[in-house]
Formats: structure tokens, sequence, C-alpha cells
């Protein structure tokens, strides 16, 4: 049996069986005993927010924040994975001159051969190709930034009849200084 008072907490105490009156006296024991063995118990009190008191008084709430371990771990994470992003990141803007550079060579040498499949001939200067409408207007050179391209001239030839026949523009390469990624240097592409 639990007697009970409220003392600012709930302080109880369990006579540890139950509730036996002694019919000539009146009194509450365990089978006539005199004395009562009592077992002190302490239950919170109540409190309005529903939050048990701690011995401060004071209502216990939960923790806030991150702890300086967690704020490490995630912050060494974040700069592994920026890392590993950064390199790719840096040589973006190379791969993309070099990309287009290719494209232009390739533009630029597709249009010598349509040229040549047209007038037997190859071009004397890359502004014929801009004449015949076979270019809007000359690429430029990404990695230099102008239109200073390297033409390769071929062999004058004499036909049948002995005429000469003045060297057009057989190949284009890039002017531009240094190499590529992948080793190579830009005059040989």
């Amino acid at each position: 049996m639990l007697e009970c008072r409220n003392a600012g907490m709930l302080e109880c105490r369990d006579t540890g069986t139950p509730e036996r009156r002694n019919a000539s006296t009146g009194e509450i024991g365990n089978k006539g005993d005199r004395f009562p063995s009592y077992r002190p118990i302490r239950l919170p009190a109540f409190r309005p927010s529903g939050l048990p008191a701690l011995r401060g008084g004071a209502p216990r709430s939960a923790p806030r924040g991150f702890t300086l371990i967690e704020l490490i771990v995630v912050i060494s994470i974040i700069g592994i994975l920026a890392a590993i992003a950064l390199n790719p990141m840096r040589q973006a803007p190379k791969r993309a001159r070099e990309a287009a550079l290719k494209e232009n060579l390739f533009t630029l040498r597709t249009c010598l051969d349509q040229f040549y499949a047209d007038f037997q001939k190859y071009p004397q200067a890359l502004e014929e190709l801009t004449e015949k409408g076979y270019l809007r207007k000359i690429p430029i050179d990404p990695v230099t930034g102008k239109a200073d391209w390297v033409t390769v001239m071929g062999e004058e030839e004499q036909t049948e009849t002995g005429e000469t026949i003045q060297p057009g523009i057989l190949d284009v390469h890039s002017n531009a200084p240094g190499s590529a990624i992948d080793g190579t240097p830009f005059s040989e592409w």
C-alpha cells in the first residue's frame, strides 16, 4: 500500500503489503505488527508542462545544436568532396577550348575538300572560302583568340598541256603555342 503526501515533490511510502486494519484498535498494520516496515519512494511531481522536474527544479530540455565532433566530420566530408570536384572543374575551360579548336579545324578541312571537289583545285587563301560561300567567316582559333591559322600549301603542278597550276591550301593547323591536355602540341592538330 502507498501512503503519499505532497511536499514540493510527491513523497510516498510503500508498506509492502495490502492494507490491513486492526479490528479492535483501527490501526493500519501488517498482521498485528506494531511498527510496519516503510520504504520511502520519491516520485516526480506532476508539472503543467508535462515534463518531470529535476533535482534543481528546472525542466530538462532537449539538446540543441551540434557537437564539435559532428561539425568537424561534416566539414571534412565537404572538404574532401570539394577537392575531388576541383580538378575537373579547373580543366573544363581548357577542354572546352580544345573541343572548339578541333571542331573549327574539322570545319576548315571539310570546306577545303568541298572546294577541291567543286573546282578541282585548292583555294589560294582562306578568304576564298568565304568569297565562294563555303564559310560565312573564317573561324577563330579559340586558344589564341585570333583567326591566325597556319596553312599548308601544296606543290606546283603542271597539266598535260604544260600549264602551271598554282599551289593551294591543302591543310590547316593551329598557330597556338603549347600543347593540349593529352600532351600533343596544338601545331600538330
